[in-house]
Formats: C-alpha cells, structure tokens, sequence
C-alpha cells in the first residue's frame, strides 16, 4: 500500500496508521503525509489517529503483486494555519530548514528554501518556537481562531559562540544540547590552551569540563 494522508485542509498530516486486523503500526512522513505497508493479499481496516484531527477507519483491498495507491483524508478539529517565515534579523535572508515546534504538542515542521513554513494547529493559545543551526532559537505566542490564517515573521539572531574544552566523552554529552538551543559550539582538545588563548575574543562562553584542567 502506498499511502498519503491529508486533512480537510489540504495539508499533510503525520497521521499513526494501524492495521487492525495486525496490529502493525507506522506513521506517515512529517513533510509530505506518505507512508508504505508491506500487507499480504487480503481486506484490511487501518485506523488513523494525529494530533488535533478526528480519528477515522479505512478500508482498504491488497491484491497479490499489485501495488495498491490510497490517498486518505483526515477532518481536522476546529483550527487554523499558522504561515511563517524565518529571517536573519541582520541580512533579511531566509533561513531553510529551521526546525518549528508548537510547544507542549508532537506537531513541528521545517521551513523550505524560502525560509517559510506552514502548520495546522488546533484551536488554542501556544508558543511556537524556531530554532536553527547557528542562530538563538525564537519562540512567539499565537492564537489560533478556527478556520483563519495567522501570519509570523522570525527575525533570528546570530548564535554566540561558545568553546567547550575538555574530553570527547564529556562533550558528547553536553554539546548536542547546546547545539539544539542554538549555540555555535567548538570542541577544544583539553592541551590545546595556546591555541585557545589565540581566539579567547571569539566566544562569548569558555565551558571547563575537566578537573584537571590547567592554564
């Protein structure tokens, strides 16, 4: 089965898809709603269920050695559309593949090569927040009415730098996080201080994670 999943809306929905008569269960891709199951021949019932959309049944027919196509459309409960764009607030040039996130709910996207993105949201009041590789993630507050169109610019900041000296081991453990809230960050081998003296005016954040270190 070669699927897509969209809503009432016309945009695609990372939908959970089960197979009742299985148990098997996957879930559609984030930026396009498309999925693929593998079924032997036989009448099947999948269930979809996501986030802010009405759960709904499909039938569906598998027929040996024929690939079967399905596009299935989920309603969405009372929401709207957030469309965004993700600038630098210095250069005015779009920022692609942030990451957007709707705090406390499982729905995120990316924005495309023009630094914009669109998402259905339930209705309600959230922080959206973008955060992207070398910038200072953003979150804003939106309201969500039903059925309108809410409109957000991100005008991103340049992340500030950061060193971090000290073992492989220690960094793999703090680094991806400070990355994940925007930092630039450089692993410094924990001998390497006269190369570290030469850039001391690069970082706004020199992070020690050594005991024995000495300078």
């Amino acid at each position: 089965i070669h699927g897509q999943v969209t809503n009432n809306f016309g945009k695609q929905v990372e939908a959970t898809i089960t197979v009742m008569e299985t148990g098997k269960k996957i879930t559609a891709d984030v930026s396009t709603g498309r999925f693929f199951l593998g079924l032997s021949e036989g009448k099947y019932t999948l269930t979809l269920q996501a986030f802010g959309h009405n759960d709904k049944e499909f039938a569906v027919d598998v027929v040996k050695g024929q690939a079967t196509n399905v596009k299935i459309n989920m309603e969405a409960e009372s929401s709207g559309i957030v469309n965004g764009l993700v600038v630098d607030e210095l250069t005015e040039e779009p920022i692609s593949n942030a990451t957007v996130t709707v705090l406390g709910t499982p729905l995120s996207t990316k924005t495309d090569e023009l630094g914009q993105f669109t998402i259905t949201v339930p209705v309600g009041s959230y922080d959206i927040r973008v955060s992207a590789p070398g910038f200072t993630p953003k979150a804003q507050p939106v309201e969500i009415v039903s059925g309108q169109n809410i409109g957000v610019t991100y005008h991103m900041a340049t992340s500030q730098k950061v060193a971090f000296v000290g073992l492989v081991a220690y960094a793999d453990r703090i680094v991806p996080y400070l990355r994940e809230e925007g930092y630039e960050v450089d692993i410094i081998d924990q001998h390497d201080y006269e190369a570290l003296q030469e850039r001391l005016d690069e970082y706004a954040v020199i992070i020690f994670n050594d005991r024995s270190s000495r300078m």
